[in-house]
């Protein structure tokens, strides 16, 4: 699909859930439990389409070994288009396990 332009608008909203500062096994050192809402909507000049989804995510910021930071995270997403052009079009929602990279 070419299109002419592309207009995005997004709201993020993150908030701390929980410190529960905890280890298991002298391997793994839970110390934080974050959630974020989001939602994203995507309009397509020249072609009028209108992509939307919203979602949720839940974040365990982790210690390996008590050496090296780890985040671990799942994440919701719904499409609200009846359009898409992804390959999970026509399902309800995605459930999607990730590890979120911070770059410096």
């Amino acid at each position: 699909i070419s299109v002419d332009r592309l207009y995005k608008i997004s709201a993020n909203y993150q908030f701390q859930i929980a410190y529960p500062d905890k280890g298991t096994l002298g391997g793994i050192y839970l110390l934080r439990i974050r959630g974020n809402c989001f939602y994203d909507h995507t309009s397509a000049s020249s072609e009028s389409i209108n992509l939307s989804s919203v979602g949720a995510e839940l974040n365990f910021d982790t210690r390996l070994l008590r050496l090296l930071s780890a985040s671990i995270g799942l994440r919701y997403t719904s499409l609200l288009s009846e359009k898409s052009f992804s390959r999970n079009e026509g399902k309800a929602g995605v459930f999607e396990v990730f590890i979120p990279v911070t770059r410096f």
